[in-house]
């Protein structure tokens, strides 16, 4: 016994819309058209997949990578992972006084060179900021993203071939 299906769906994006039209006959091939158009009826874009039934997932977890990557390069708003939530605060300018807010709480415990994730990870959600600008802003006031408790040197070290070392 054959079964026959036909499937159609559309979503509108924009000032475009987009139809897919899925049709299973022999049972061992799919054929799935993509069709678009502008707010003019114009055609914008075309395309058929002709697939082997067995292939439909595979090949469907591969068209939604590379979708969703595409997207990402398109809308750079979604150029993070799936889930991951924004910092709140997010491309808000630094404050003095979240700087020095920022600068007694890296320096409160004193020096662990053990924590440095978990300190940032803290700062991070205390701040709404990620972590990378968390551990940027250290350096900016005068602290080592690296190890909690440490200040950053305010001498340069010296260079073995400027202290005469080794010659």
């Amino acid at each position: 016994m054959a079964i026959s299906l036909d499937y159609q769906g559309d979503v509108q994006a924009g000032d475009c819309t987009f139809a897919v039209r899925a049709r299973i006959g022999d049972g061992e091939h799919v054929a799935i058209e993509l069709s678009g158009t502008d707010l003019d009826g114009d055609s914008i874009a075309t395309g058929e997949l002709v697939l082997p039934a067995h292939g439909l997932v595979p090949c469907g977890q591969l068209l939604s990578e590379v979708m969703e990557a595409l997207s990402r390069l398109h809308d750079p708003r979604k150029n993070r992972k799936r889930g991951a939530r924004a910092a709140t605060n997010a491309n808000a300018p630094w404050a003095a006084e979240l700087d020095v807010q920022l600068r007694e709480h890296w320096l409160a415990d004193g020096v662990d060179p053990t924590a440095g994730t978990v300190v940032i990870s803290e700062l991070s959600e205390l701040f709404g900021r990620s972590r990378s600008s968390i551990r940027a802003r250290l350096v900016k006031v005068g602290c080592d993203p690296d190890v909690p408790g440490r200040r950053l040197s305010s001498t340069p070290a010296m260079s073995t071939v400027d202290s005469g070392v080794g010659t």
